[in-house]
């Protein structure tokens, strides 16, 4: 509003509001017998209160101390923090009407504006509030107490620990398995860390650059992995012992064996197919026997090893098929013993 529109709006106001006392002036101009000067008088402060509204607005208008769009393009990161305090204080004045999706929220403007540290205080409660199963929020925290700073043992053991919770909820959570395998190369246990990153390229979640990227990691660790893989492991293999009920299998009926990570469905790391099988048998499954590429059987910390009889050979499961699985950890020992179960 220019100042000139501001004049002729307190003119027009000061006018509408004397307007009552001058028709009562000009009818009953005996009766009120108010003079010239009184009716000056009034007029000059009408048009006075008026014109102080209007320099009250227009100062308003300038040097208001909040103005959302203004600020946002100056300093987006701090009109966030801004709004996320903002937030924070109603919740916690009122604690109890506060629920998961706020502090969530609240979690996200933090993080937007850079503080991660509150961002991670919001994430906690969010978290206690769901009981810890949250696998995304669970995640979330533990990322932003790694990106608050520099990260003491007791922040690391949350970290851990959110990763625990996330992995339990969700075993195949590609931001889990994105945590799990940060910590693990943090630790130094890089064929560990392939296996949770092979998950994470698995679930084709990354931007394409990203995913492109880290399909490039994965070979360079695979190779590093195959080039430490020791000499008395090459020809090492997982010693599986099958047992089942006695029956005779009719022709075309074949025994699979395979390897796979916990929680993992899809292609199994390796496979064996026997042909004709008579159980009990005795199966050996190599580095060899791999279907895709990756690091030695015998570098998993903890294995999944199945057995399935298909009466038709077929590599498809039946209904009516005998299977079973154990699992096993390969450092500790690389054998198995199932026995075939409907």
């Amino acid at each position: 509003m220019t100042g000139t529109n501001a004049v002729l709006l307190a003119l027009l106001v000061a006018a509408i509001a004397c307007l009552p006392l001058a028709v009562a002036y000009l009818r009953h101009r005996a009766a009120l017998r108010m003079s010239l000067p009184r009716l000056v008088l009034a007029l000059s402060v009408l048009f006075a209160i008026g014109l102080l509204s209007w320099m009250q607005y227009q100062w308003r208008e300038d040097e208001r101390t909040v103005n959302p769009l203004a600020e946002h393009a100056q300093n987006p990161a701090k009109a966030v923090g801004d709004l996320a305090e903002s937030l924070e204080y109603r919740l916690e004045r009122q604690p109890e009407q506060a629920t998961v999706e706020q502090w969530a929220l609240l979690a996200r403007s933090f993080e937007a504006s850079r503080n991660h540290v509150r961002a991670a205080g919001a994430y906690a409660q969010a978290n206690e509030m769901t009981g810890f199963r949250n696998p995304d929020l669970l995640v979330a925290e533990a990322q932003a107490r790694l990106r608050a700073g520099p990260v003491s043992p007791e922040t690391m053991m949350v970290v851990r620990e959110r990763a625990r919770q996330a992995m339990e909820v969700a075993p195949m959570h590609p931001g889990a398995h994105y945590l799990a395998g940060d910590l693990a190369l943090r630790d130094g246990a890089l064929a560990e860390a392939v296996a949770h990153f092979e998950v994470v390229y698995a679930a084709e979640v990354l931007a394409p650059s990203a995913q492109s990227a880290l399909q490039q990691r994965l070979q360079e660790w695979r190779a590093e992995i195959d080039g430490h893989v020791p000499a008395d492991l090459t020809d090492a293999a997982i010693a599986v012992q099958v047992d089942g009920p006695e029956s005779q299998w009719p022709e075309g009926a074949a025994l699979f064996v395979y390897a796979r990570r916990p929680g993992e469905t899809g292609m199994p790391l390796a496979a064996k197919r026997i042909a004709s099988p008579r159980l009990p048998a005795s199966v050996r499954l190599q580095d060899s026997d791999r279907l895709r590429e990756g690091p030695s059987l015998l570098s998993y910390d903890v294995l999944e090893i199945g057995a399935r009889l298909s009466a038709s050979g077929a590599v498809a499961a039946a209904s009516d098929d005998l299977s079973a699985v154990v699992r096993i950890e390969p450092p500790r020992g690389a054998s198995a013993t199932l026995r075939l179960r409907h």
